[in-house]
C-alpha cells in the first residue's frame, strides 16, 4: 500500500506550505484552458439567447468551474512534476479542450446533433472526473 501511495504522492497537510512555491507552466497552460473554455461558451450562448440556451450556459458553467476547483485543488496538494502526474493532467486538459472545441456547441445549442453530442460530453465528463480520485 505505502508504494501505491508514493507511485501517486502523498497529500501535503495544510500545516506543510512550501514557501516561495512558483506557478508551474502546467497550471498556467491549464488556466488558459479554462480561459478558452469559458469565451466559447459564452460566445455561443450570445450566439442562441433563449432560456433554455441560458440554463443549459449556466449549468455547464458551473460543471467546468467544478472541474477547474478540483484541479486547482489537487495540484495545491498533490502538485509534483512525476511523469504520472503531467500525464494525467495532459489528459485532463484535452478532455476540458475537446470539450470547448467542439461540444459546446454541439451538446448545448444544435437541436439537430444535439442528443447524440451530449452522449460525448457526458462520456468526457465521466472520463475526466473519473480519472481525478486516481489522482
Amino acid at each position: 500500500m505505502n508504494k501505491i501511495v508514493n507511485f501517486w504522492g502523498k497529500p501535503r497537510t495544510i500545516e506543510n506550505v512550501i514557501k516561495n512555491r512558483k506557478i508551474s507552466w502546467l497550471e498556467l497552460f491549464y488556466d488558459l484552458i479554462f480561459a478558452v473554455v469559458f469565451s466559447r461558451l459564452t460566445e455561443s450562448l450570445l450566439e442562441h439567447q433563449t432560456l433554455t440556451g441560458f440554463i443549459n450556459a449556466i449549468l455547464t458553467f458551473f460543471w467546468l468551474i467544478w472541474g477547474w476547483g478540483e484541479f486547482n485543488g489537487y495540484f495545491d496538494n498533490h502538485g509534483n512534476d512525476s511523469i504520472i502526474n503531467i500525464l494525467i493532467i495532459n489528459i485532463d486538459m484535452i478532455l476540458e479542450l475537446f470539450m470547448g472545441a467542439v461540444w459546446i456547441d454541439l451538446g448545448i445549442f444544435d437541436k439537430t446533433h444535439g442528443p447524440a453530442a451530449r452522449v460525448w460530453g457526458i462520456t468526457c465528463y465521466s472520463c475526466n472526473h473519473c480519472l481525478r480520485p486516481l489522482f
